[in-house]
C-alpha cells in the first residue's frame, strides 16, 4: 500500500502549476490502514524542500513552495 500511495503522490505532484499548487491526502492518520501515513511519509522526507504542510489530520494537506 506505502509504495502505492507513493507513486500516486509524485505523479499527482507533477501535475501541480506552479507555486501555490494544494495536494490534500486522505485517510492520513487511518490505523486501519498504516500504509497510507507511510506513502505519505516517504513523499514529505523526498519532497518536504518543494512542499509545506499546512494541515495535519485525519487529512493532510500541503502546498507546494
Amino acid at each position: 500500500m506505502a509504495h502505492e500511495v507513493l507513486s500516486d503522490a509524485v505523479m499527482c505532484f507533477q501535475l501541480l502549476r506552479g507555486n501555490g499548487g494544494v495536494m490534500a491526502f486522505d485517510d492520513y492518520a487511518n490505523r486501519d490502514n498504516p500504509g497510507v501515513m507511510a506513502g505519505i511519509d516517504a513523499f514529505l522526507s523526498a519532497f518536504e524542500h518543494l512542499v509545506t504542510v499546512v494541515y495535519a489530520g485525519f487529512t493532510l494537506i500541503v502546498v507546494k513552495n
